[in-house]
């Protein structure tokens, strides 16, 4: 049986490795990565090259060895859940067609009334949305209003001792 602290530890180190790493793997591909633990759910470019990303990663500590687990007919499972891929065309949905103003106030709208609706369905939203208005096109004035919602800066929390 491994100690109590096995756990903490491991996502600690992950933490670092991730906030090391995460600029190298965004540009080599990488468009989501979430974590728990150890366990990493990562999407990437059709074109990325796996094989750089498992260098990219290995590389940082030779303790350290990822594996990769990849989609089977669409679907992959994560954590005991089964993910199935879907192919949602942005342009069908009509959420492209909204003026800039208009889904700002919507998307601020929902994120108010979480506790209605469920915090899953707010985030596929999202991810539907970030397919469309990616961070690096949200380059003029109105569009910037979205870079808050669609892509928010990380929680610090600081304490004192």
């Amino acid at each position: 049986m491994g100690s109590s602290l096995g756990p903490l530890l491991a996502d600690i180190y992950i933490n670092y490795l991730e906030s090391k790493l995460k600029r190298r793997l965004e540009e080599n591909g990488v468009l989501y990565w979430k974590r728990f633990v150890d366990d990493c759910f990562v999407l990437i470019n059709a074109n990325t090259d796996i094989n750089k990303l498992f260098d990219i990663l290995n590389s940082f500590d030779v303790d350290i060895q990822f594996t990769v687990e990849t989609e089977k007919k669409n679907s992959i499972s994560f954590l005991d859940i089964l993910i199935t891929r879907t192919n949602i065309d942005v342009n069908k949905t009509g959420l492209n067609t909204l003026p800039i103003e208009v889904l700002h106030s919507f998307l601020t709208i929902t994120k108010r009334h979480m506790s209605i609706i469920r915090a899953v369905q707010y985030e596929q939203l999202l991810n539907i949305l970030r397919l469309q208005y990616q961070r690096e096109k949200l380059n003029n004035q109105k569009s910037l209003m979205l870079v808050s919602i669609l892509y928010p800066a990380p929680t610090v929390f600081l304490s004192s001792s």
